[in-house]
């Protein structure tokens, strides 16, 4: 059984965003309080797509979605949440959470995989890296996500160098002398002003690039990959 065809764009964006979350709580070790709050609003998101595409369905777990809220207080469990929101869940809780995740999982896969597949294709790089982070803290993705968005950065410095500067044969894409070109010889002075401002996030980006290529210059951090993909987020708005 497939989706109809008009599943609209927003909808098939919110469809990878709740199967991308629902892996990473079946992969985290501990959960919080805060975790289950959030746990709440994605299901209820999640019931809504079924309802909507799926109102008549011979699933028994998408059917049940719809006495979810029976057993859930909203103003209480946000009261909960106020007090205590970095507390660990109870193993009932911890439980359901990975179970129904899994559920999720398997029936977001089976129901929308037409449109998980489209979105695939039509993923930016930075939403590939985002994408690869998310999945594990594991050294491999952490390197595989780094090299993306490493990769992306230098690509869209070089389309920068040769729009706003007179080089049109550029020979190298390191992320330093990239910068030092277009610091130099840029045109738009709006992005000279934040490449001057930027100076230590692109000698990060740079380092982060370095460590993600060569196993001897250290291991890669979340957060060193987070700030790359911020910065090329910021860096193509001036293409």
């Amino acid at each position: 059984m497939f989706p109809p065809n008009n599943v609209t764009k927003n909808d098939a964006q919110e469809v990878q965003c709740l199967l991308n979350y629902f892996k990473k709580i079946k992969k985290k070790r501990e959960l919080t309080i805060n975790d289950f709050y959030e746990f709440v609003k994605k299901v209820n998101k999640s019931k809504e797509l079924f309802r909507k595409y799926y109102r008549q369905t011979k699933d028994k777990f998408i059917n049940d979605l719809q006495w979810f809220q029976l057993f859930i207080d909203a103003d209480a469990l946000k009261n909960i949440r106020k007090r205590c929101k970095e507390s660990p869940v109870r193993v009932r809780q911890f439980v359901f959470m990975k179970d129904w995740s899994g559920k999720f999982i398997n029936r977001f896969q089976k129901y929308f995989e037409p449109i998980i597949t489209r979105n695939i294709k039509q993923r930016s790089e930075i939403e590939d890296s985002e994408e690869v982070l998310g999945i594990s803290d594991k050294l491999t993705y952490r390197w595989a996500a780094g090299i993306v968005i490493s990769n992306y950065l230098a690509t869209v410095m070089t389309r920068l160098a040769q729009k706003t500067t007179k080089e049109k044969k550029l020979k190298t894409d390191d992320i330093k002398t990239l910068y030092d070109l277009l610091k130099g010889k840029s045109k738009n002075q709006k992005l000279r002003t934040f490449l001057t401002r930027s100076y230590r996030r692109f000698e990060d980006a740079d380092k982060t690039r370095n460590r993600c290529a060569h196993i001897n210059e250290g291991e890669p951090t979340i957060q060193e990959i987070g700030q790359s993909i911020s910065l090329a987020k910021i860096l193509k708005k001036y293409l």
